[in-house]
């Protein structure tokens, strides 16, 4: 067998277990996604609707003048899969499957071209070559491993970044036009799958286009540009009509960098902020340290061949870095970059330790990988440095990286109960208007949810037909003061808003639907 058929047929299994964990993962648990999932959820089910049904003009409206903040391609994936298998937990997956495909072809063929075979290389090595470990560790490290299951586009945006970077390195010197045609495929491609694709090539491209420029390698310049303009042309094709709206959420997330209460611009927790996070929740300390010795060998071993990997990791970090509004999320497309130096100095070492090298690593990516899908209480081991936990071996620190929850919040039965306005006050990661809307859209399309500002008196709820709200507040968590505000409005004018349904939610709450009597 040979050593290009034999890195498929591992790829295969990887692929195999990753892609049932996740989906049995997503079969099990109820949880409503939260607000960014739900929102691009409902997003791709707006775009599924009017095809289901043929009507191609609703589909163009939707696609060309309806409000969209984000690239579409996650959102045109998912409408494909609901209407090829209907919509369901599975098929809201399908955008990262794919991702996870694209993902560790992309990552392994890198891995080979960095590290090719030695002459006189017997295919019937045990060893890997370093492009499969490499792949395994891009989609097990703790991160994406919980991310993969979550509507977020940054696991596809992941995705396309490692296959736009493989095609750089394809390209090469920029000497053959059709590879710079593919690349700028790819990348007008990537754009789609989420505008911040580009901060990943902002140096590697300048890098390139200066070699190009020092060289006068006319070639080159004339096919980078071949590239750029074939990128821009694909992407523009959105954006044009979208400009708007992009600039709309730019502005909605700096002004979020207030309320979250960021730190200080250019302060150090400011510049530090993606490093730490790198080491800590997106990868955690093993693989930490496991990236340190393999960029230490490469900055003194293969510095003349590694450069565009230094580059894809800081271009995305710096550009992110220099933004007020911060999330871990953001530099995840960097990962791919951070596997494959860490695996560096894996074709040095001599093949019978390199395989059990292969081994550790390996076996230690899939506990990395099920930890993050899979975790218990019992495996959670943190140790702490300046004050900054270190993850060692953690589950349950972000929120989402949990095993199946089977509370379903009762979302459902309150979409079947309201119709009209519906305006919602709780507004928490598990319940908010993001996947009570999501809900209405599939399984109450006569409910329109009106998502609630801070001043709910007045006009505000006077305009619901219908008004969700928990109760009782003084034991619930996370209440805001909008949910205080709403109670108390909603007790004064009970002559008419009138409960007529509750719902049970965790931890002993309700969820009670008021009647507006007015509509």
């Amino acid at each position: 067998m040979s050593a290009i058929r034999r890195d498929y047929r591992y790829l295969g299994i990887i692929f195999i277990v990753l892609t049932i964990s996740t989906v049995v993962w997503a079969l099990a648990n109820q949880m409503p996604p939260s607000w960014d999932p739900a929102d691009h959820l409902r997003t791709a089910y707006d775009f599924y609707l009017p095809l289901s049904e043929g009507r191609v003009a609703e589909f163009l409206h939707e696609v060309f003048q309806a409000r969209h903040a984000y690239g579409p391609l996650f959102h045109w994936i998912s409408a494909v899969s609901f209407l090829l298998a209907g919509v369901s937990p599975v098929t809201a997956l399908a955008a990262n499957i794919l991702g996870l495909t694209i993902l560790l072809v992309s990552v392994n063929w890198m891995g080979s071209r960095l590290h090719p075979d030695p002459p006189g290389t017997s295919s019937l090595s045990s060893a890997l070559r370093p492009g499969i470990i490499a792949a395994l560790l891009s989609a097990s490290y703790h991160f994406p491993a919980w991310l993969i299951h979550e509507a977020f586009l940054d696991y596809l945006l992941m995705a396309m970044v490692a296959l736009a970077f493989a095609l750089l390195m394809r390209a090469d010197k920029f000497h053959v036009r059709a590879d710079a045609v593919v690349l700028g495929i790819a990348a007008g491609l990537g754009m789609l799958a989420k505008q911040t694709f580009l901060f990943f090539f902002i140096l590697p491209g300048i890098a390139l286009l200066m070699r190009a420029l020092i060289r006068r390698d006319r070639k080159a310049i004339a096919n980078i540009f071949l590239s750029v303009v074939i990128a821009i042309s694909i992407a523009s094709i959105w954006y044009l009509p979208h400009i708007d709206d992009v600039i709309d959420i730019y502005q909605v997330n700096s002004r979020n960098a207030s309320v979250e209460s960021e730190a200080p611009p250019f302060s150090f927790r400011f510049i530090a902020y993606y490093w730490g996070v790198l080491g800590g929740l997106q990868i955690q300390l093993v693989f930490s340290l496991l990236f340190v010795v393999g960029l230490t060998y490469s900055i003194r071993r293969r510095l003349a061949r590694d450069w565009l990997l230094y580059l894809w990791i800081l271009s995305g970090i710096l550009s992110f870095t220099l933004i007020a509004n911060k999330d871990t999320r953001y530099t995840v497309p960097i990962l791919p970059a951070v596997a494959l130096l860490s695996v560096s100095w894996l074709s040095a070492v001599r093949m019978s330790r390199r395989s059990i090298a292969e081994a550790v690593i390996a076996v230690w990516a899939l506990v990395s990988f099920f930890n993050a899908q899979w975790p218990t209480p019992q495996v959670d081991f943190r140790l702490r440095a300046l004050g900054t936990p270190l993850y060692f071996l953690s589950g349950n620190v972000f929120r989402f990286d949990h095993s199946p929850i089977a509370d379903d919040w009762s979302v459902r039965q309150i979409v079947h109960t309201a119709s009209g306005k519906l305006g919602v006050v709780p507004n928490i990661w598990q319940f908010n208007p993001s996947n009570v809307g999501l809900y209405a859209r599939i399984h109450n399309p006569n409910v329109s949810v009106l998502w609630l500002s801070d001043d709910v008196a007045g006009n505000r709820l006077e305009r619901c037909d219908y008004v969700l709200a928990r109760t009782p507040l003084e034991t619930a968590v996370d209440v805001s003061p909008l949910e205080r505000t709403a109670e108390e409005y909603l007790s004064r004018h009970s002559d008419r808003f009138v409960p007529v349904a509750a719902f049970a939610l965790p931890n002993l709450q309700q969820a009670v639907l008021y009647r507006n009597l007015r509509h």
